[in-house]
């Protein structure tokens, strides 16, 4: 699939064979199912990728597992070297110190053809692939994951246990490479990266990363709260709020975001906001 230096004797082979793994679930799970399902796949693809058609994701991923140069906005994408990272290695002993300063599994940077994996990416702990058993659970009311299914048990700050294996670094490292342009303002929480746009779904290492792991495990429940799938709706009223000192103010067809399942009473928030406005509960005209 792709070459590896830095490698010793032992982590070589298991480069090696763990390479040879990504492929083959590449091509016989992620990219079958985001061509042939897209956004009627039932492990996420709407959630990561929007609107963006399914071909076009397949044949990224297609382009990672073959290894291929492509060249998108003037920048050539070729196969990159795969580096484990070692102290006595001095050609790269920057990346060296920044696997030591932190946890970091992988690392690659905008420009070079490397992709450094750290020490800590073959710990015994650090899982080869995920498993069904690591897809997140949903809270309560369905409006986010479980914290217990984030690291350091907290969603809101942290990141979903599931991309703590060894294919995740190897799927995000490499989509640096691979997708259409550097993403330059790159996100990880969930909450981020289903609501970037497409533009931003398109170039997210992280999104790709997601999409992947819910694949191979079979992940099929995700977060249906405002924060993260919300429609937009357009709301086809006229609102005059009166207010004491302005004059009348008409919006029309005001566009606000709701989940499908509690549609937001368009005259009552009205009524809240303008209450918040003159201190006192003024009569809403619509």
């Amino acid at each position: 699939m792709h070459d590896k230096l830095g490698c010793d004797w032992q982590l070589g082979p298991k480069l090696a064979q763990l390479l040879a793994q990504t492929g083959k679930y590449l091509e016989q799970q992620v990219i079958p199912d985001a061509n042939d399902n897209g956004g009627n796949s039932i492990y996420g693809f709407k959630e990561m990728f929007g609107n963006i058609p399914g071909t076009t994701i397949a044949d990224i991923f297609q382009d990672v597992d073959e290894g291929v140069t492509e060249t998108w906005d003037a920048r050539t994408v070729r196969r990159p070297n795969i580096v484990c990272v070692r102290e006595d290695v001095t050609e790269i002993a920057a990346a060296w110190n920044h696997c030591k300063a932190g946890l970091t599994t992988g690392m690659t940077a905008d420009g070079a053809q490397d992709i450094y994996l750290c020490p800590r990416f073959w710990d015994a702990t650090y899982p080869d692939f995920p498993a069904p058993s690591n897809c997140p659970a949903l809270n309560v009311d369905g409006t986010d994951f479980a914290d217990q299914d984030c690291i350091n048990n907290n969603c809101t700050d942290g990141h979903l246990k599931i991309n703590g294996n060894k294919w995740s670094t190897i799927i995000h490292e490499l989509m640096h490479k691979y997708t259409p342009s550097w993403q330059t303002n790159e996100k990880y929480r969930y909450i981020d990266v289903v609501t970037g746009g497409p533009d931003f779904q398109l170039n997210n290492p992280r999104n790709y990363e997601y999409y992947a792991n819910f694949v191979l495990a079979k992940c099929t429940k995700f977060p249906k709260g405002p924060q993260y799938t919300r429609p937009s709706r357009r709301l086809n009223r006229r609102i005059t709020f009166s207010n004491n000192n302005w004059p009348d103010l008409e919006v029309d067809e005001e566009e606000i975001f709701v989940p499908d399942e509690k549609l937001i009473d368009a005259e009552n928030q009205a009524r809240v906001i303008l209450a918040a406005i003159n201190g006192e509960g003024n009569q809403v005209n619509t």
